[in-house]
């Protein structure tokens, strides 16, 4: 996910940011990227127009509400997929 955070940031600046791009920026921040991460990001990147690229939150199968406790102990089902509030 930060692989394509550090891509989206700088695709305001520019339309095409190489992947040294996205290296340099992660490490200004001292994270070193996962290179296999970031090749895959760009192989799925390849020939698309990132305006119109949907990228899922999550993968679908993933998708179950997570059951919360309320005060009294009693288990709710909330609008939260996998403890995020959706």
């Amino acid at each position: 996910m930060k692989h394509l955070a550090a891509y989206l940031l700088l695709h305001l600046t520019h339309p095409a940011p190489s992947k040294e791009d996205v290296t340099d920026l992660l490490a200004t921040v001292g994270i070193e990227p996962d290179v296999q991460k970031l090749d895959k990001l760009y192989k799925l990147l390849e020939g698309r127009d990132v305006n119109e690229v949907h990228i899922p939150p999550h993968p679908p199968d993933e998708k179950k509400l997570t059951p919360v406790v309320d005060g009294g102990g009693k288990q709710k089902t909330c609008g939260c997929v996998n403890g995020w509030w959706g």
